[in-house]
């Protein structure tokens, strides 16, 4: 099972390094693998900290290589500072930086030109679900990447986030286990749909805590979570891994 811990823009250079070393001293069972998120700024130093039996992942990238392109990271980057993996398409930057299913889309065919593997979420708002849309949100979220480049699709993670379940300051709302039960089974039944072949990993997010992580662990074809706010502190971290572990 995975625990993709993304600790956003909570830590610090300083908190990141000292977080990592922590990592590094950290007993994590053979079943589970843990998948590190630092920002930017600290993605080289962090990388180099972390064991080898720890994922590597940046919390975004760029699809153009290189350019006058200012602020932005490329795969590429990513790639020659040790990164393995790459969040693409959280919610906060679809909301917050305005991005597209169609940039989304992009960022994934150049993760997987660079040997990343991106781990692509997907999530409905408050209102969306409230007026019946959740289903045609996930579709067109899914539908940009596993319909209109089908052809091009690798190995990848598919995270489940219900934006409205996303934590804000460490306070959310959780997603029942029986609620995500349903959605899961329909977002699995259409990627497998569109590309039977490839391996997809399934991932849930949105306020995950020790204490309900392995409620979300028996619904049917969730192979680890996504965490944010929980996994920036070293007692809560280690907590979700000996949860997880059990």
């Amino acid at each position: 099972m995975y625990l993709v811990a993304n600790w956003k823009m909570y830590l610090d250079f300083d908190e990141s390094i000292e977080l990592a070393e922590c990592i590094a001293q950290f007993s994590i069972s053979k079943n589970t693998a843990l998948i590190v998120c630092p920002s930017d700024i600290a993605l080289a130093d962090v990388n180099r900290l972390l064991p080898k039996s720890v994922g590597r992942c940046a919390q975004d990238g760029y699809w153009i290589e290189k350019g006058a392109y200012t602020g932005a990271v490329s795969m590429e980057m990513l790639k020659a500072v040790g990164c393995e993996y790459v969040i693409v398409g959280h919610s906060e930057r679809r909301s917050q930086f305005h991005e597209t299913n169609e940039q989304v889309a992009k960022k994934m065919l150049a993760a997987w030109e660079w040997g990343l593997k991106p781990i692509l979420c997907v999530g409905e708002t408050r209102e969306e679900l409230e007026t019946g849309k959740r289903s045609h949100v996930l579709r067109e979220q899914l539908g940009s990447i596993f319909v209109d480049h089908k052809k091009e699709v690798k190995e990848c993670f598919v995270s489940y986030e219900p934006v409205w379940a996303i934590s804000r300051g460490g306070v959310g709302q959780h997603c029942e286990p029986r609620d995500l039960a349903v959605v899961m089974q329909d977002i699995v039944g259409w990627v497998c749909e569109c590309v039977p072949e490839v391996d997809v990993h399934f991932l849930y997010g949105g306020s995950v805590t020790p204490e309900n992580v392995c409620s979300y662990m028996t619904v049917d074809h969730v192979e680890g979570v996504l965490v944010g706010a929980a996994s920036t502190y070293k007692e809560k971290l280690q907590a979700l891994l000996e949860a997880l572990a059990q």
